[in-house]
């Protein structure tokens, strides 16, 4: 009999995000490995930099990669078919202005303007 949609076969199985255990072993197995060789792996980073500091770079952003969260990309709309709008604040004083601003809105007045 075929499952209607959002059902289960099993719907006592797996709760949603719940992690595979072998994948959560593999994961602790390897996070200790690398805390009990962080005094090496520093070593080791530091004799490739002193060769070559790009590769030691690229070395580093790959470990990156498996401790920090990636970014996603993020859209921003006005709201609708809105434009976005830019705000310019001023505070009247000329050391807390930006001229970039002042010139892309041809304005110095506070008020909104369309991008």
């Amino acid at each position: 009999m075929p499952f209607k949609k959002g059902q289960s076969g099993n719907p006592k199985g797996r709760k949603k995000g719940s992690v595979n255990k072998t994948t959560e072993e593999i994961r602790l197995a390897f996070k200790a490995l690398i805390e009990s060789s962080l005094p090496d792996i520093q070593k080791w980073l530091q004799q490739v930099a002193a060769d070559n500091p790009k590769e030691a770079l690229k070395i580093v952003e790959a470990y990156s990669d498996f401790i920090l969260p990636k970014l996603q990309r993020t859209e921003l709309s006005g709201g609708g078919d809105k434009p976005l709008t830019k705000v310019i604040f001023d505070f009247g004083t000329e050391t807390n202005r930006d001229s970039t601003d002042e010139e892309a809105t041809g304005d110095n007045t506070g008020d909104k303007k369309s991008l």
